[in-house]
C-alpha cells in the first residue's frame, strides 16, 4: 500500500507541475500578445 500510495504520489504531483509550467506558458504568451498590440496602436492610429 505504502508503495502504491508513494506512486501515486509521484503521478499527481508530476501532473500538478506540468499544469502549472503550462499555466505559465499561456500567461507569458498572452503577455507577450498584449505587448505586442499595445506596441502597434500607436502606429495603427
Amino acid at each position: 500500500m505504502s508503495a502504491l500510495a508513494a506512486i501515486w504520489l509521484m503521478v499527481i504531483l508530476n501532473i500538478e507541475l506540468l499544469v502549472v509550467l503550462y499555466s505559465f506558458a499561456l500567461i507569458n504568451y498572452a503577455l507577450s500578445n498584449i505587448e505586442s498590440i499595445q506596441v502597434r496602436r500607436p502606429f495603427s492610429d
